[in-house]
């Protein structure tokens, strides 16, 4: 029986095809492994199968839709870590920020909105959770130092069900829910909480104290009254506020520190760095 020779064009076509079926098929279980590290709080296997995923991969949002709530907010990760008061989370986030100047004050300005789905996770236009919105929100901060070391996006949005103590009041004329914690920055919300570390470690990082003046007046009235003291500005005998002479933004009372050797006023953050006082 004559054999009739197969053309090498169809042949490198099909071995290419072969090729990629399988680059795809081990991305895939490289995806599916690491989310199940990220389940078991393993960083070490997060830092091995994420190595092994695509940027696409490692940002793919395949984990479902929070659910068992009408109600959830929509928020980056950082929000979430500060909801949480999960500090450890929050500083690996924040070390993780953009470098671009605007970038940066975005991914801190964000506002906590509605999760834009019909309750109940359904319908949501947001859509599932990526591996890191899955560390974040299981409070994994080794998996969550992992993947951002991966170049993992940390501004993506997820949705998230609230406490049950924070789910705002179902408005019956408007038919939806009342304000409640929408709209709210990160920064705004931990002084809304009283959080001194949280708001310390959000400033550190470059959150804008003017932030905490577009609060609503009720919920300004609402900030206590020993944080509003530690977030108002360090002014000189001018009454002029006074900026960190290494980095030229404002004083607060809760990031400063004097230097013990000639007492100038320094950001606490910024003179940690240095092992002499510039002004002097």
């Amino acid at each position: 029986m004559a054999m009739t020779r197969q053309d090498p064009q169809t042949l490198e076509e099909a071995v290419a095809n072969l090729a990629t079926d399988l680059k795809d098929l081990a991305g895939t279980v490289a995806a599916a492994e690491l989310l199940r590290s990220v389940r078991k709080g393993q960083p070490g296997d997060v830092a091995r199968w994420g190595a092994q995923c695509s940027c696409a991969l490692l940002n793919s949002r395949t984990v479902p839709h929070c659910a068992g709530s009408p109600f959830a907010l929509c928020a980056p990760p950082l929000w979430l870590a500060v909801y949480r008061k999960d500090y450890a989370c929050a500083e690996a986030l924040l070390h993780a920020a953009p470098e671009d100047a605007k970038a940066r004050e975005e991914l801190l300005e964000a506002n906590a909105t509605v999760c834009p789905g019909d309750g109940y996770g359904r319908n949501c236009s947001v859509g599932g959770m990526s591996p890191l919105h899955l560390a974040v929100s299981r409070g994994s901060s080794e998996c969550v130092a992992k993947l951002l070391s991966l170049r993992v996006d940390v501004d993506a949005r997820l949705c998230f069900v609230v406490d049950e103590a924070d789910e705002p009041e179902w408005d019956e004329a408007c038919g939806a829910f009342s304000k409640g914690l929408e709209g709210l920055c990160a920064l705004q919300l931990a002084a809304l909480r009283a959080d001194d570390r949280m708001c310390s470690l959000l400033l550190a990082h470059g959150a804008n104290a003017s932030a905490l003046g577009r609060l609503s007046s009720a919920a300004a009235a609402s900030l206590p009254a020993e944080l509003s003291k530690k977030l108002a500005p360090i002014t000189g005998d001018d009454g002029e506020a006074l900026e960190c002479a290494i980095c030229y933004e404002p004083l607060l009372r809760l990031t400063s520190e004097w230097t013990p050797c000639c007492l100038h006023c320094l950001h606490a953050h910024c003179l940690t760095r240095l092992t002499a006082c510039p002004m002097c």
